[in-house]
Formats: structure tokens, sequence, C-alpha cells
């Protein structure tokens, strides 16, 4: 056996070691949010024309998985007789609008922080206020998930 192939696979069974089912870090999620700089700018110069989701995603700059995943979200978009996918270029833009206007911030209420781990704002469960100059820190745990959240708040403010 090949030394390359013997040292690949004694790193695959090796404790602690990433197995290939995991996932991949820096990949298009499907429930992400955020949309890429290049979509926002060139998605208004989008025609009213049928679009494959390939050239779409050549129109727009992405990767052909990306323009999958925003199908699966709900992208509108229709399929021929023959089977073939097709996305309308303005309906494509009205929709990257609405989910880019979806993923604004929204403030939080008192006694909430927002928790990494659920990736949504969360009550603080048993909070703890540490004071450090014009600002109150509170800290404590996400009722759902128990990952620990922090806030921090202005004196004076609840």
């Amino acid at each position: 056996m090949p030394i390359a192939t013997q040292t690949l696979i004694e790193n695959a069974t090796r404790p602690g070691a990433a197995s290939s089912s995991a996932p991949r870090l820096g990949g298009p999620a499907l429930n992400r949010r955020k949309l890429p700089h290049s979509v926002i700018v060139r998605a208004p110069g989008l025609l009213p024309m049928r679009y494959s989701p390939s050239e779409l995603a050549r129109e727009l700059g992405v990767p052909a998985r990306v323009v999958r995943g925003w199908l699966k979200r709900g992208m509108p978009h229709e399929r021929s007789p023959q089977g073939h996918l097709w996305i309308d270029g303005r309906a494509c833009f009205r929709w990257l609008e609405a989910e880019r206007k979806d993923s604004t911030k929204h403030a939080l209420g008192t006694g909430e922080a927002f928790c990494f781990g659920c990736n949504r704002p969360t009550a603080i469960l048993d909070p703890v206020r540490r004071t450090g100059g014009k600002w109150i820190r509170l800290s404590g745990s996400c009722p759902v998930c128990g990952s620990k959240v922090n806030r921090g708040v202005r004196h004076g403010q609840p």
C-alpha cells in the first residue's frame, strides 16, 4: 500500500478524526439568511426572462448549489412539461429582496439575549448582573439548549 494512502487511512481511523459524513464548514447552509454581497448587487439587474438554475447562478456569481438551496427554501420557480426548472428573473429578485428584508435586526425584549446555539432570541435563564463602567452585562443560560448567553445593557435600562 502506498504511504500516502496508508496515512489517509490512519488519519481517518484515528480517534477524534473528523468523519467524511460530518458537515463541511464554510459551505452554504440552507437555513442561512444572509445573502452574499454579489447577489445583493447583481439581483436588481436580472431581466424579466426565465433562467435555468445554472444560468441564474452564473448571473448572480454564486455556485449552483446555492440556487438549489434557495429553491428548497421557497424561491418561486416552475417546471416545464419536460421536467426542466425555470426561474423568472423579476420574481427571483422580489424573493431575494424579501429574504434580505427578513434578515434585518430586531430589538431584543427585556430579559432576552441572542442564543448562538439556537440562533434566535431567547429569555435569559437565571440572569447574573455584572457592572463595568457604563455597561451592565447580563449572563445566564438559554432555556432551550442550555448554552451560555450574554447581553450588554446601559445603566438605567432593564
